[in-house]
């Protein structure tokens, strides 16, 4: 699997994934010269599909803007969505391990263009997938 780490992240998750012996372009190395504003989302995105990169950011309006999402889908994108919070990279390359096994399993087995979310712990949601968006999921009970 190809990953596209968009500039939301940063280099050093990219360099720790990259160690690890992941495929990875780092948004900052395609585009060493331009500031995030110069390559908008309707450029980089289809860019990174064209690639064959699964696109990893942490841009949590590429899931709720209507534009952002259109950019996605149009391109027939693979996208994971890190919501961690206020995060360091150390915790963004923790859910990533952990939903590893599953974003392998989305990207050999799900039809383009989708969108999923990682949570802190690992935990992969659905957000959009070929045919439309996924209904939110109801709020479950903490059991404690």
């Amino acid at each position: 699997m190809k990953l596209f780490i968009d500039r939301d992240l940063g280099k050093k998750l990219g360099n720790a994934l990259h160690a690890v012996g992941v495929d990875v372009t780092n948004h900052i190395k395609r585009y060493p010269n331009a500031d995030a504003e110069s390559v908008p989302d309707r450029q980089w995105i289809p860019e990174a599909a064209i690639h064959g990169e699964v696109i990893l950011t942490r841009d949590g309006d590429i899931h709720r803007i209507e534009a952002e999402l259109a950019a996605v889908v149009s391109a027939g994108a693979r996208c994971f969505v890190l919501v961690t919070g206020n995060a360091r990279p150390f915790d963004y390359l923790r859910a990533i391990m952990i939903a590893w096994p599953q974003m392998e399993r989305l990207v050999s087995e799900e039809p383009a263009p989708f969108m999923y979310t990682i949570n802190r712990s690992g935990r992969v949601s659905p957000k959009y997938r070929t045919g439309g968006p996924v209904a939110p999921e109801e709020p479950q009970a903490s059991g404690r």
